[in-house]
């Protein structure tokens, strides 16, 4: 991981895999100061982003959901709210 200091940024954006036991992404997730959890609201099953959500928060992660609709290429709303 890079060294940054978070004084020189307003926001630092990091694009992490999904979320899984396996995978590296809960590991980090607890180094940040917020997770934005990024699903597609008519494709992704609602126990699959309530477990991704539980293992992250399990590991120390503050997390923000958030849900966009097909086709949309921004998140604007989550951000907006973010």
């Amino acid at each position: 991981m890079p060294r940054l200091k978070a004084s020189d940024y307003d926001y630092i954006i990091f694009d992490l895999p999904p979320v899984s036991q396996t995978s590296i992404t809960s590991r980090l997730a607890r180094l940040m100061d917020m997770v934005l959890l990024v699903v597609e609201s008519e494709k992704t099953n609602r126990e699959v982003v309530q477990q991704a959500s539980t293992w992250l928060t399990e590991s120390g992660a503050t997390v923000a959901p958030c849900s966009i609709k097909p086709g949309n290429t921004f998140p604007n709303d989550c951000i907006r709210n973010f």
